[in-house]
């Protein structure tokens, strides 16, 4: 957290140099985490311990650098460390769990599917018009509501039904939906906590139906 607190006060080269091997050092370590968190998820998530057992990538840690090439925001670093778990990190279509830390109380975690492709989208919402109750199930179980007492995420969502699908549909509300994801805030002074690891763990355990439903 120190680290972070001080790239985003002094968000240039000159500190960055100056402190690098903080970075190095507070990388390991998350990354190490994360590694963790993936060997435990693949104790209840048969398709990551799949990954796992074949060698492919299962863990991915976000670099510190940012692109800001098309961004209104310049800086060149970001303010938070973040990575995730998933059965494939090089494939887009696989959902994930995903974990950020930022001072401030920004820390994050969630999953699902954020923003896929059109053909995955049209694919979730075909599997929606058949399973018409399954989403609204997974978001409405006291466990789902415990950990993500906001749901799935409405904010990228279409004003309209999508084409091709009938907008008295039951499950509308969940087909205009252009994301997939659920996730929460985590204050500062719960990452101190010893139970944290477990924690995120329950949560990701709930987490794995709605990643099982979005996979194809």
């Amino acid at each position: 957290m120190t680290f972070l607190k001080g790239i985003k006060k002094h968000n240039d080269k000159d500190w960055y140099d100056a402190h690098k091997d903080e970075y190095k050092k507070l990388r390991k370590e998350f990354t190490q985490l994360i590694e963790e968190l993936g060997q435990e998820i693949a104790t209840f998530d048969p398709a990551v311990a799949k990954a796992q057992k074949y060698g492919k990538p299962t863990v991915k840690i976000f670099r510190i650098h940012r692109d800001a090439r098309f961004a209104k925001d310049k800086s060149k670093y970001k303010t938070n460390i973040s990575g995730f778990v998933s059965a494939d990190t090089k494939n887009d279509r696989e959902p994930a769990y995903y974990l950020s830390v930022e001072p401030g109380g920004k820390s994050f975690l969630g999953g699902g599917l954020f923003n896929p492709e059109r053909l995955a989208l049209s694919e979730i919402r075909d599997k929606i018009e058949l399973h018409p109750k399954k989403l609204q199930t997974i978001e409405h179980t006291d466990e789902f509501k415990r950990y993500f007492p906001n749901g799935l995420a409405r904010t990228r969502s279409l004003k309209t039904a999508p084409r091709g699908h009938d907008p008295e549909h039951e499950a509308i509300g969940y087909l205009r939906l252009k994301s997939f994801t659920a996730g929460k805030n985590i204050p500062d002074i719960e990452l101190q906590k010893d139970k944290l690891k477990t924690e995120v763990l329950e949560a990701c355990k709930t987490l794995y139906q709605l990643n099982k439903f979005l996979r194809p």
